[in-house]
């Protein structure tokens, strides 16, 4: 008896670092896309009116380009370290909720 409530008690705190896990994963990729558009409405307030980056059809052309201006534009490239940066802590967040829930089956 006393084994299951350890074992219950254990799934708690297993469950609970998965929902923690899961709202750092959740927070750190929508802050990171948030300073995603930062990056492209910064740029965009550089650029003429006609090479501006519309917020749809992303493909690897329009990115690489993209990333060709913003270094232009700003070589410190602080916003994108700071989205990357996210990105990273979003995945390593990512990975701990696959571990916490693994261990719960």
């Amino acid at each position: 008896m006393l084994s299951n409530l350890n074992h219950l008690g254990v799934n708690v705190i297993r469950m609970a670092a998965g929902i923690l896990c899961f709202s750092g994963m959740a927070a750190c990729f929508l802050w990171s896309v948030i300073i995603g558009l930062d990056r492209v409405e910064r740029v965009n307030e550089r650029l003429p009116v006609d090479k501006q980056f519309e917020a749809l059809w992303w493909g690897p052309m329009k990115r690489l380009r993209f990333e060709a201006e913003y270094v232009r534009l700003f070589p410190d490239r602080g916003l994108r370290r700071k989205e990357r940066l996210l990105f990273l802590l979003g995945m390593v967040f990512l990975a701990s909720l696959v571990i916490c829930a693994a261990s719960l089956f």
